[in-house]
């Protein structure tokens, strides 16, 4: 309460009087008669089968590619049925009554939308709380929220390490001091 924002208006409801009001970025809630391919709206997981995850859309059935649930791949899809998720619009197809849906574009757009940001805050010698996104043999990349950084191998620890396999693991939270921006 109180707080000030910036809206666009959406359409105006005869009905009730009213202005629709949306926020940029916004996750709608779905109506099928205005689905449209590259829009976000929230989907419930009902279900996985061989090639990705079934989905509710407003009471239609929509169908999301394995390939399009994550940035990288995930071994286990049963971990999101019954979760709601945010997701873009990437086929529709009403007549046949086929809706294609990615979480993957969504948080694509979402870390782009913090990259800005987060580079623009970004100065060496800052710490921040970051993930370690991935393990590889000459170091580790960290997310911190819409930038990886690499930790390379001999930042990692002031012993030697042999693997960074050893010292962090994919997931972990970790705390980094930025060495430099390129």
């Amino acid at each position: 309460v109180g707080a000030k924002l910036e809206f666009f208006v959406e359409r105006f409801d005869r009905h009730e009087g009213l202005l629709i009001l949306s926020r940029e970025g916004a996750i709608q809630k779905a109506a099928i008669d205005a689905l449209e391919v590259g829009q976000v709206i929230e989907a419930r997981c009902t279900g996985t089968n061989k090639g990705g995850l079934e989905l509710d859309v407003a009471g239609q059935q929509a169908f999301m590619p394995a390939g399009q649930v994550d940035r990288r791949h995930v071994e286990d899809l049963s971990v999101f049925v019954g979760e709601k998720m945010p997701c873009e619009v990437i086929e529709f197809d009403p007549a046949r009554r086929r809706i294609i849906l990615s979480r993957r574009n969504f948080i694509e757009a979402e870390r782009t939308r913090l990259r800005g940001k987060i580079l623009e805050e970004l100065e060496v010698g800052q710490t921040h709380e970051a993930v370690i996104s991935s393990v590889r043999d000459f170091g580790a990349f960290a997310d911190l929220g819409g930038v990886d950084g690499l930790i390379h191998v001999s930042d990692l620890s002031w012993e030697r390490v042999g693997h960074p396999s050893e010292v962090v693991k994919e997931g972990q939270a970790v705390h980094v001091r930025v060495l430099k921006i390129e």
